[in-house]
């Protein structure tokens, strides 16, 4: 069996890397690492295949941010308007550019 904890502080780690995009909530002037994509394919439940833009945060961090939460990346504000957990230590946040 995997360590949970082992496989948290890696990928915590991976998202650290100079190569992550500071995410800033508004609301709590709070700033978390991600994994920024403007153009995440998405396959819908009806098969049919899309892009959104996206951002791939730690399951930790995700405790400082909520729906409807406004946040700024690379200077642009963005509202959350889906967030989905992608695995037991990664969330996967659906923006929308406001």
């Amino acid at each position: 069996m995997i360590d949970l904890g082992m496989v948290k502080r890696d990928v915590s780690t991976i998202l650290n890397q100079s190569f992550s995009i500071n995410l800033k909530c508004i609301r709590t002037d709070k700033v978390i690492k991600c994994h920024f994509n403007t153009n995440s394919k998405i396959i819908y439940s009806d098969g049919a295949v899309g892009t959104e833009i996206t951002a791939l945060i730690s399951i930790d961090d995700s405790k400082y941010l909520r729906l409807k939460d406004e946040v700024e990346i690379l200077g642009i504000r963005y509202e959350i308007t889906k967030s989905i957990i992608e695995s037991q230590v990664l969330k996967r946040l659906f923006l929308r550019e406001i």
